[in-house]
């Protein structure tokens, strides 16, 4: 059987710039989406920046899904592949929501079931081909939000907070099947969102103390990081920081102390 990289939410963002990475290192890939033809259409856009040895699939993935999940993993199986490496990318960012006390639950507890229990659905498809490959590796995309809040935005921050979760109890469960599994906590991105909204460009939420946030390309960097063996064998359970130093910094700068023009501390 040969073995295949598994990344969902892959066909624009961050998912696309980590499967380019990941082809680009000669894994064969298969990506998923909620649109099975965008899905199609990427994998065809992502085989040219990998060689010709290199297997590209697409899929289509609803949300909650759990014998489309099972079906993608058992078509890998009969094509003659088996996953060995997951990164998990997709997620639903509540975005637009009410605050906390008029969002309704029902909208409410879509973004926590997407968020986490979607990925305890694909994580437990992948470790059983990992397991039978004597070993693997699964990434978790979170996110800041996992660790710090933001306001009204209650449903995805609980949901990164639970994923981070989820990925360490996952390295405590399947450690000693040799599957490692760890968290690239993402800070802002450079999304076609930040680019199209200047307000979101001047947010002090983007205003890290290193000056700038991610390219798609820093977070696959990471992924591959801890999804490869040679470079992180015996990292498991651990939480990378791709946030520009957002997380390290106690408070944000419209929170802070402010002087007046001319003063500083050193005075």
């Amino acid at each position: 059987m040969k073995k295949i990289t598994l990344i969902t939410g892959a066909t624009t963002g961050t998912g696309y710039g980590v499967a380019q990475k990941f082809i680009k290192m000669s894994h064969n890939v298969c990506i998923t989406s909620r649109d099975a033809k965008r899905a199609e259409q990427a994998a065809e856009e992502l085989k040219a920046f990998g060689d010709n040895q290199v297997e590209v699939f697409g899929f289509g993935l609803e949300a909650l899904q759990e014998n489309q999940v099972i079906s993608v993993f058992d078509i890998l199986k009969e094509r003659g592949y088996l996953v060995d490496k997951l990164i998990l990318v997709a997620a639903n960012m509540g975005l637009n929501m009410p605050n906390f006390f008029e969002v309704p639950y029902e909208d409410w507890i879509r973004v926590i079931d997407t968020n986490i229990g979607w990925n305890f659905m694909i994580s437990r498809q992948a470790a059983k081909h990992m397991v039978a490959l004597g070993g693997g590796a699964i990434v978790v995309v979170g996110s800041v939000n996992g660790i710090r809040t933001t306001k009204n935005r209650s449903a995805y921050c609980t949901s990164k907070t639970g994923l981070h979760g989820l990925a360490r109890n996952l390295a405590v469960e399947l450690g000693s099947y040799h599957i490692r599994v760890n968290t690239v906590v993402s800070g802002g991105i450079k999304t076609d969102r930040y680019y199209a909204r200047p307000e979101i460009q001047n947010s002090v939420h983007n205003k890290t103390p290193y000056g700038d946030i991610a390219e798609f390309s820093d977070i696959a960097n990471a992924a591959y990081f801890l999804a490869d063996d040679s470079s992180a064998r015996i990292i498991t359970g651990a939480e990378l920081a791709v946030d520009g130093g957002a997380l390290a910094q106690f408070v944000y700068e419209e929170e802070g102390i402010r002087l007046p023009d001319g003063i500083t501390f050193a005075d």
